[in-house]
């Protein structure tokens, strides 16, 4: 589990990569006060 605190508003891309899996990126939007939970999952 990963934790970014007091980012500025705005959009990110997030990425999760291991070596024996394809890579996940999603865009995520953040906004003042939000706190914002993914779940990823690597492989089936």
């Amino acid at each position: 589990m990963y934790e970014l605190k007091n980012l500025p508003d705005g959009m990110y891309e997030v990425r999760v990569y291991h070596p024996n899996f394809p890579m996940i990126k999603e865009q995520v939007e953040i906004k003042s006060g939000q706190t914002v939970r993914k779940d990823f999952a690597l492989g089936n």
